[in-house]
C-alpha cells in the first residue's frame, strides 16, 4: 500500500470527524518523517482516555463554581498531528497560551478561540451572549486577555489534578501570544496531541484546544501506556477528597459524663420520681467525654454566661 493511500482524510471531512469520535485510546507516535502524517500507525495510551474523562469531570465541577451551574464540559477524542498541520488550523484571531512543565520545563500551548474569549467576558461580566455576526473582528482587549487567561489558568490546574493518579505533572503559564509565528512550541514536524474541550455556559459556547508534544509527554510515555486496573492505579484523589469533605462534615454525638456510680439491683428497683442518685463527685471533680461508647477527652465542668460546659483538658488514652 502507498504512502498516499495511507493518509487519514483530512480534518475538516465529517467522515473523518465520526471515525476520530469512535475509534480506541489515543496512540502516541514517534515524530512522523517529512512528508508523512502522524497520524498514521502509533502506541496506544489507554491511560490518556482515563485522565481527560478526569478533566472532563474536575473542570465542569470547577467552572460551576466560578461561574454558576450552567456550564457543561466535553471533551474530543485526541488527535496525533503534526505541528505545522495544527498550525495552519488555527482559529483567528485566537489567544495562544504557551504553558510549560515544571521541572523539565517541556512545552505546552492551550489555543482559546474567539468565541471562548468573549463568552467568557459575557459570562464574568454580564450581558446577552452576542451572535458570531455580532462580535467585533479585531485584536483581544486587555480585559478580555485577562478574563480568558483565567479561565486558561483554571484548566491547567484542573489538567494537572487529573494527571495524579497517574503521574506528578504541573502545568504553568508562561506567556500569552496572539500571532501563530509565535505559537510554533517545537520544529513543524514534530508529532503533537491536540484534544479540544468545548463549553457551553448558558447559551454562549467555545473551545479550547490543549496541544501536547510528544516531546513533553515522552517522560509519562510509560504511566499512559499501561492499562486501567484499579488496583494498579494507586490513590483516587477525586474520591478520597469527597470523603474526607463528608467525613469532615458529618455529625457526632458526644456524652459528658461526671459520674459512672455503683447500685445494687434492688435499689435500681426502688428508683421513682424523685428519687435522688448520688454522685461521688464535686463540681470540681473531672469529667470524661465520651464519642458513643469510647471515651475520647478528659474535661473539667464550668459555666459560661448560663449555660454550664466542659472544658477540654486532654486526651482519654488508648
Amino acid at each position: 500500500m502507498s504512502d498516499s493511500q495511507t493518509e487519514t482524510a483530512p480534518a475538516g471531512d465529517p467522515a473523518n470527524s465520526q471515525a476520530a469520535a469512535s475509534r480506541a485510546p489515543v496512540r502516541l507516535p514517534p515524530p512522523p518523517p517529512a512528508g508523512r502524517s502522524s497520524r498514521a500507525g502509533g502506541e496506544r495510551l489507554p491511560m490518556l482516555d482515563v485522565v481527560l474523562e478526569r478533566l472532563g469531570k474536575t473542570l465542569q465541577a470547577s467552572l460551576r463554581r466560578l461561574a454558576g451551574d450552567g456550564i457543561s464540559v466535553s471533551i474530543d477524542p485526541p488527535a496525533s498531528l503534526r505541528m505545522g498541520e495544527y498550525l495552519l488550523q488555527l482559529p483567528s484571531p485566537a489567544l495562544l497560551c504557551i504553558t510549560r512543565f515544571e521541572g523539565t520545563n517541556a512545552p505546552g500551548l492551550v489555543v482559546a478561540g474567539a468565541d471562548l474569549v468573549f463568552s467568557a467576558v459575557e459570562l464574568f461580566l454580564g450581558g446577552r451572549p452576542l451572535s458570531i455576526e455580532g462580535r467585533p473582528d479585531r485584536p483581544f482587549s486587555a480585559i478580555e486577555r485577562t478574563l480568558a487567561e483565567r479561565m486558561v489558568k483554571v484548566v491547567l490546574g484542573d489538567l494537572t489534578t487529573a494527571f495524579q493518579p497517574v503521574a506528578e505533572i504541573k502545568l504553568r503559564l508562561d506567556r500569552v501570544e496572539t500571532s501563530p509565528k509565535f505559537a510554533a512550541i517545537v520544529r513543524e514536524s514534530s508529532g503533537v496531541v491536540v484534544i479540544s474541550v468545548r463549553l457551553q455556559m448558558d447559551g454562549r459556547g467555545g473551545s479550547l484546544s490543549l496541544v501536547l508534544p510528544h516531546v513533553s509527554i515522552e517522560p509519562l510515555r510509560d504511566a499512559l501506556r499501561q492499562s486501567y486496573p484499579g488496583e494498579k492505579l494507586g490513590r483516587d484523589l477525586l474520591w478520597e477528597q469527597h470523603l474526607t469533605h463528608e467525613l469532615l462534615t458529618s455529625s457526632l454525638r458526644l456524652s459528658a459524663v461526671l459520674g459512672e456510680p455503683s447500685i445494687g439491683l434492688g435499689q435500681l428497683m426502688d428508683l421513682k420520681v424523685g428519687s435522688t442518685l448520688p454522685l461521688d463527685a464535686t463540681p470540681s471533680s473531672p469529667v470524661k467525654i465520651y464519642c458513643g461508647k469510647s471515651p475520647v477527652f478528659m474535661g473539667s465542668m464550668g459555666r459560661h454566661d448560663d449555660r454550664v460546659v466542659v472544658r477540654i483538658d486532654g486526651r482519654v488514652d488508648g
